[in-house]
This record gives structure tokens, sequence and C-alpha cells, in this order.
């Protein structure tokens, strides 16, 4: 089962992480933060419409992407939770509400990565 909420010293490493990606630079910061909001968006609304219209390859495909995603940036609950949805690590009757309660977690992330300019 996935955990409802990301933990908040997590979130503070992946701040640290973007702040030294963007070598504490402001500007840099905030365009390093629409990336990776645009990248969580669309690999989270990537996974939503695969377990949509079915078919196990292409969830694999998008639950590896929002992994990547989610590694990149220091976000390990997203993609540990990803991970075991690419891994086969859920049944097939679970994923949706696995995805949905995934979905939450990048809404979560999204929320506190934007605060972070």
């Amino acid at each position: 089962m996935l955990t409802d909420r990301i933990p908040d010293a997590e979130l503070a490493a992946v701040h640290e992480h973007l702040v030294e990606l963007a070598d504490n630079d402001r500007d840099e910061l905030a365009g390093l933060v629409g990336l990776l909001v645009d990248s969580l968006r669309r690999t989270r609304d990537g996974l939503a419409n695969a377990v949509q219209a079915g078919g196990r390859a292409r969830i694999v495909e998008q639950a590896h992407a929002l992994r990547g995603a989610a590694s990149m940036a220091s976000l390990t609950t997203i993609a540990g939770c990803a991970e075991r949805i690419e891994l086969g690590r859920v049944s097939t009757d679970d994923i949706p509400g696995e995805v949905t309660r995934l979905a939450a977690l990048v809404e979560q992330a999204i929320v506190a990565v934007r605060a972070m300019c």
C-alpha cells in the first residue's frame, strides 16, 4: 500500500537538492521548479490516462517515466510508489486505487515544490 503523505524531511531534502542544482540562484531555482512541476504533472496525467485506457505495457511505461522524474528531484516516496506499479508489485485490480493515491502524492509534491520559489 502507498503512503498518504510525503515526509517533511524528504521535502526539505528536495528543496536543498533544487537549491544546490540552481547554485543558489533564485531565477534558476524558479526555472527548475517549473520544469519539475511540468514533468510531474505530465507523467502523473500520463499514468492516469494509461490506467483509464487499460493495457499493462502503457501503465508500466508511464510508471517508469514518473519514477524517473521523481528520482531526479529526490522525491523518493513518489519514486518508490511508482516503482511498485512499474515492477508489477501491485495487482491489476489494485492499480486504479494505487494510482489515485500516487496522484495525491504528486499533487502534494507540486504544491510543496511551487512554494519553494
